[in-house]
């Protein structure tokens, strides 16, 4: 806080530096989100819409970190990013990314993101297992009613 520039810079090496420990890095991301839902003055004071860019480009680049993607993918779906549709659906079949949670990650993005990418990803996935996709499309829909 008291240097910003310092300051984000650590926590955006932090995230991503698969030598730290899982849950520093893990709280480097809670971090982000806090800083994206209360402080983006802290990322930079001077033009919040420009923090915020800059923030959502950090938690986007945590994608490439496979033991973090899946939360990464998560906070790009609750933010509404679907800019970033491409690069989510094509981590599916990505080496190293292949694990259940990731790949959990990816269909839930999909399934809220309203691009053609998105729907034909989901459409692939209906074929090769229907069960698990309307299973989760159930709990995104229980998660979206208890919130409201």
């Amino acid at each position: 806080m008291l240097d910003r520039a310092k300051g984000w810079s650590y926590l955006t090496d932090l995230v991503r530096d698969p030598e730290k420990p899982f849950l520093v890095r893990h709280a480097g991301l809670q971090t982000m989100r806090f800083l994206h839902d209360y402080r983006l003055d802290l990322v930079n004071p001077t033009a919040q819409p420009a923090a915020k860019e800059e923030l959502v480009k950090a938690v986007a680049a945590i994608m490439s970190v496979p033991d973090m993607a899946d939360f990464s993918i998560e906070e790009l779906r609750k933010w509404q990013r679907w800019d970033y549709c491409d690069q989510v659906v094509n981590l599916f079949e990505q080496k190293g990314f292949t694990t259940p949670f990731v790949r959990k990650a990816v269909l839930r993005y999909a399934l809220q993101c309203d691009t053609d990418r998105a729907r034909k990803f989901v459409a692939e996935q209906s074929v090769r297992d229907r069960e698990w996709v309307d299973d989760t499309r159930e709990l995104l829909e229980l998660e979206t009613k208890t919130k409201k």
